[in-house]
């Protein structure tokens, strides 16, 4: 819903990357993109409205 939150790892594959800013627009949700290696970046990142933290094993990197 609106207003939302998402973690997102740097690395996804650009399909994946098309998918959350359209859907970024779409819905008004706020997105955060963090070094997936890196969990006090991840834990960091997380607040009250995060929903969904979408890391994928294997990526651009």
């Amino acid at each position: 819903k609106a207003g939302d939150h998402i973690i997102a790892a740097r690395s996804l594959y650009g399909v994946t990357l098309k998918l959350i800013h359209r859907l970024e627009q779409q819905w008004n949700l706020r997105v955060s993109y963090v070094d997936a290696c890196d969990c006090q970046a991840v834990a960091a990142a997380v607040t009250e409205s995060t929903r969904l933290c979408l890391i994928e094993t294997i990526s651009n990197q």
